[in-house]
């Protein structure tokens, strides 16, 4: 698209922007502004020129931030399905752990002495 501007309207330091701010804009230093085509709409003036929108780079950002905004992509979604995966077999591990301890407790004479080597859980 940058090219294809810079070739219509004759501008070489024409430039096909973006940031989160003010989504996509074309940025002209203010050398080249008297060159600037009617049907840009200014969007905001900066130190070094001026950044302008058009119809087509509106199009152009709902495009592409429509998918964006599907619930299925949400990051609540990813994480609560990923804890859900990731702990699911916890409790094969924890019986053999609770096993050994009881068995550490036995071969200590039952004195609680074999509780120190393994944290509770």
């Amino acid at each position: 698209m940058q090219e294809r501007e810079i070739a219509a309207t004759g501008i070489k330091s024409l430039k096909v922007r973006y940031n989160s701010v003010f989504g996509y804009f074309i940025e002209v230093t203010k050398s080249n502004l008297a060159s600037v085509p009617g049907h840009y709409t200014r969007k905001q003036t900066t130190v070094g020129g001026e950044r302008f929108i058009t119809p087509e780079l509106k199009e152009m950002e709902a495009k592409f931030s429509a998918p964006m905004s599907a619930p299925e992509i949400s990051s609540t979604n990813f994480s609560k399905s990923y804890a859900k995966k990731r702990y699911a077999n916890l409790d094969r591990f924890n019986e053999p752990r609770k096993r050994l301890r009881f068995s550490m407790f036995l071969c200590a004479g039952g004195n609680g002495a074999a509780f120190q080597l393994l944290p509770a859980n």
